[in-house]
């Protein structure tokens, strides 16, 4: 029994060893340029791809997760990769996805080789997450266990409007969510998304930002809409409630 006790104590402590960030950080970083590179190499491939007719995801294996720390799906926007370094303030992107700007920071990785013109501001509000945030380790886990990458792009974009203190126009957004096989940097399929402004949307207050209500209404409509198609493709999902 004693060398099954002690071969189990080596294992805790290499197990305790790989929670550590500080060490993670330095021991992984290797693994998160590479993640970095592979990710591009999707990106590539999502610019010359015309928009999709249909939906369908040609799944190899049945292994898509998305239980969080565990996940192997990672989700971003098109737009986000002129810039994967900072936070940018993107609208309609259709996710929460901020973390790769945590990502590249965390690491000390350098991504301007890859940066290009965009007109996006950075989101200047927006705080990095320090190593010691519970926020940190199942990001770092989350990006580094990636093997399947949804892209989403946007084509044809209606600005909502507000009219007046009562009423404001419907925008209107056509775009679809590419799916890749990040290991191989293989395009697996894709599922269109159309969406608009809800008929109603609720204020917090009087003095609430009606614009910025109506944009975070859009988005998640393209969020659900993305999450059920997404699971209704998937076999290795049983339903939508969870968040890419």
């Amino acid at each position: 029994m004693k060398p099954i006790l002690l071969l189990s104590a080596v294992s805790l402590l290499c197990y305790s060893c790989s929670e550590n960030v500080a060490d993670m950080l330095v021991e992984r970083k290797a693994d998160a340029e590479k993640k970095f590179k592979q990710f591009y190499a999707c990106y590539a491939i999502a610019k010359e791809t015309p928009p999709l007719q249909m939906d369908q995801i040609n799944w190899e294996m049945d292994d898509a997760t998305i239980a969080y720390e565990e996940s192997n799906v990672y989700q971003i926007s098109m737009e986000n990769f002129k810039d994967l370094s900072k936070p940018l303030n993107i609208p309609y992107d259709g996710t929460r996805r901020k973390e790769h700007a945590d990502i590249a920071k965390l690491f000390n990785i350098d991504l301007s080789s890859y940066r290009q013109n965009h007109s996006y501001k950075v989101n200047e509000r927006y705080k990095f997450h320090k190593p010691e945030s519970e926020f940190v380790l199942p990001a770092i886990k989350h990006f580094l266990n990636t093997k399947y990458l949804i892209i989403n792009r946007t084509h044809n974009v209606t600005e909502p409007k507000q009219i007046d203190n009562k009423t404001f126009s419907s925008g209107y957004i056509n775009g679809d969510a590419l799916i890749f096989d990040v290991e191989k940097g293989k395009l697996l399929g894709g599922i269109t998304f159309t969406v608009q402004s809800d008929e109603f949307i609720k204020l917090m207050s009087k003095d609430s930002d009606v614009g910025a209500n109506l944009r975070a209404d859009i988005e998640l409509n393209i969020r659900n809409q993305i999450q059920h198609k997404f699971a209704n493709l998937t076999p290795s999902i049983k339903d939508s409630s969870f968040s890419l």
